[in-house]
């Protein structure tokens, strides 16, 4: 009781009057376990949202929202987010929380039928909590991860160039034991792709 329930605002992108925002979901009034909206994605038409627990909402007029009836209530598995959301090569690609598994990524090219690529952090497990950050560049798909400290995994790093098969790009932690833990991020720049994430001690 008293957990504060997650909230969708929206406003004109030209608008300047903070009474400019309006209110368009409130979670307290549609499913009061939905605490937390993770990340935004533009997709074939619609927008996205992911959630805790682990569910994705769509709506195609950016105002009325529905859950989407393929992932439900995370894939029918245990998982507890939708942690990032990316478009790559035409498909649209959701990333979760699951502490027993191990982070999983699925993917979808209609928005209704989801292939799960992993179900266990790329062989990684509970070790990788959440697969955190899924992002598009340089024709490659690149995906970071959440490390639980207490079971010790420095970050990985993961890239594929066909959004099915995955390679490790960097090694754990950059061979440094303390590079782990929560939200490490990744993005294409220039020539480069660039990483930024936790470091324990």
């Amino acid at each position: 009781g008293g957990e504060t329930k997650a909230e969708v605002y929206r406003i004109a992108y030209d608008g300047t009057s903070p009474s400019s925002w309006t209110k368009l979901v409130d979670f307290d009034d549609i499913d009061s376990r939905v605490t937390t909206i993770t990340n935004f994605c533009v997709w074939n038409g619609k927008v996205y949202f992911g959630s805790v627990p682990g569910q994705l909402w769509e709506s195609s007029d950016g105002i009325s929202f529905t859950k989407n009836s393929g992932v439900g209530d995370g894939f029918g598995t245990s998982t507890i987010a939708i942690a990032s959301l990316a478009e790559f090569q035409g498909y649209l690609y959701a990333s979760t929380t699951n502490k027993i598994t191990g982070g999983q990524l699925w993917r979808t090219s209609d928005g209704l039928t989801w292939t799960n690529i992993t179900a266990d952090a790329f062989g990684k497990g509970a070790k990788v909590e959440e697969l955190h950050n899924i992002r598009a560049s340089f024709d490659r798909l690149w995906v970071t991860a959440y490390t639980n400290v207490e079971q010790a995994l420095p970050s990985p790093i993961w890239y594929s160039v066909d959004g099915l098969s995955f390679v490790q790009s960097n090694s754990d932690g950059f061979g440094e034991p303390s590079n782990l833990g929560p939200n490490p991020v990744t993005i294409g720049f220039g020539n480069y792709q660039y990483h930024g994430g936790p470091n324990t001690v």
